[in-house]
């Protein structure tokens, strides 16, 4: 989750006699505005300001929420948040869709993990070398470095891994 912090600047002829965020007042002269809680979804605000011969003016924007994959390796069994912000030679990345091509680098035999919102659906294929391969999926609730928690597909492949091992979900 986030809280949008949103910025303005105002000219033009007039002195400012009221304004607001989606329906929230704000003081006239104040030039920031942060939302009263997080956002979990795309979330649109509008900031209207009105002068003093009452004219309005608007001005609409949308914050997009995106959720954190995450993908890498480790020889011990993964099952919280802990391992999967833990695990090596990976990444994440800011996403819409379980599907994405990535590669992970493992020092020794280590199991590859790929962790996605549950609200995404089960996995469709999973390969790796460019091949379908098996995965364990357990479902974890997974607290990100942000603080937000959600449920969380933890995929791991059933064979161990060495070097670079280039993955495909779909």
């Amino acid at each position: 989750s986030v809280t949008p912090t949103l910025d303005w600047t105002l000219g033009g002829p007039g002195s400012v006699t009221a304004q607001e965020v989606s329906g929230a007042a704000v003081a006239p002269g104040t030039l920031s505005w942060t939302a009263p809680a997080a956002i979990t979804a795309d979330t649109p605000y509008t900031l209207t300001v009105t002068d003093a011969s009452d004219r309005d003016v608007s001005r609409s924007v949308t914050v997009d929420f995106r959720n954190r994959v995450f993908w890498g390796a480790s020889d011990s069994l993964v099952t919280d948040s802990a391992g999967v912000l833990a695990i090596d030679g990976g990444g994440s990345a800011l996403a819409t869709a379980r599907a994405r091509s990535f590669a992970v680098t493992t020092e020794g035999a280590q199991y590859v993990y790929y962790a996605y919102p549950a609200a995404w659906g089960a996995p469709g294929e999973v390969s790796a070398y460019g091949f379908p391969t098996s995965v364990t999926v357990t479902t974890i609730s997974l607290t990100t470095a942000a603080g937000h928690t959600e449920e969380y597909q933890l995929l791991r492949l059933d064979q161990a891994q060495t070097g670079t091992v280039p993955m495909e979900v779909s």
